[in-house]
């Protein structure tokens, strides 16, 4: 395999442990506290947002180190409808939509693009 593919297989599998094992964390927490359905479906509300937001950045990066010939200027504009596809990502596997619906998703999305890139701009702007 080259180092691309081992990357992007590395990435791929990081968040998908992620993602269970958050799954598994969370549902443990519900079932310990002796919670119902719709506490779950309260979590999912209050956590898709941050983890939209968390997410999209990583998604971006592997699509630009997937794809290297795409404009990198279209990277940021992506990343509002990577947000939207993490919200319909959560609806289908869980079978609840988190509030707020593809705005909230779409603003997750952009939000966290935008925090990469006020990190980036600040590590360039401070002298080393």
């Amino acid at each position: 395999m080259t180092t691309k593919i081992n990357t992007l297989f590395t990435f791929g599998l990081t968040v998908g442990v992620a993602i269970i094992l958050a799954a598994v964390v969370a549902t443990g927490a519900i079932a310990a506290e002796g919670t119902t359905g719709t506490s779950l479906a309260n979590l999912i509300n209050q956590l898709s947002p941050l983890v939209i937001t968390v997410s999209v950045p990583l998604i971006i990066i592997a699509i630009k180190k997937a794809l290297p010939n795409i404009p990198t200027v279209l990277l940021p504009i992506a990343a509002p409808f990577v947000g939207i596809l993490g919200d319909f990502l959560v609806t289908v596997v869980t079978g609840w939509a988190p509030a707020g619906g593809m705005v909230v998703a779409a603003a997750a999305g952009a939000l966290g693009v935008f925090l990469r890139e006020v990190v980036d701009q600040t590590k360039k702007a401070i002298p080393t």
